[in-house]
């Protein structure tokens, strides 16, 4: 959610801030969100490996990372090209936000994969996982639109968020220890 409302930034200086430009936020969103919960889920029943979800965050991170170096030329060229002012906003938001929030979509079913322990208990695992997750969007939300982008704005978050999922990658994916 932070990635959202910090990529209604992105999009505002080229294209504003009208109903397509959320619109076309949201439905990129939902559908890169939609797109990495089922490959998630592929992938994570043929790999079941921490190594390859702290890749995929890693990979998730790089993207975020590397959207303050490409989001003004692209929006650039997309405005002077002109789709027309609908499209314009849904073609931006396609270019920059899909596959990074795909990525991120990825890692819900590939957490649920590794938790489970039993069958009999995998609803109450995904509920906690997606509670937890839905209160980590709640504090996104509310942090980056009262705190982050106000303070630090639109690059520096990005960078910010970047750099968190590359650590988080990292921690996910070094292996434990395994006690002889």
């Amino acid at each position: 959610m932070a990635m959202e409302l910090i990529g209604s930034r992105v999009l505002a200086p080229y294209f504003g801030n009208s109903i397509f430009v959320w619109g076309s936020l949201i439905s990129v969103f939902l559908a890169a969100l939609s797109s990495g919960y089922f490959i998630g889920g592929l992938i994570s029943d043929k790999y079941p490996r921490k190594s390859i979800l702290g890749c995929i965050i890693i990979i998730s991170g790089i993207m975020v990372s590397v959207l303050p170096f490409i989001y003004p030329s692209l929006n650039s060229w997309i405005f002077d090209y002109d789709f027309g002012y609908r499209m314009n906003p849904l073609i931006a938001s396609m270019a920059l936000f899909f596959l990074p929030g795909a990525g991120m979509g990825m890692v819900s079913p590939f957490v649920i994969k590794l938790s489970a322990k039993r069958l009999e208990t995998i609803g109450n695992l995904s509920g906690r996982i997606y509670a937890i997750s839905t209160l980590g969007s709640i504090t996104g939300t509310l942090g980056s639109a009262f705190f982050m982008i106000p303070t630090w704005g639109t690059k520096f978050n990005l960078n910010l968020l970047g750099i968190i999922l590359i650590l988080t990658g990292i921690i996910v994916g070094i292996p434990k220890k395994v006690k002889s």
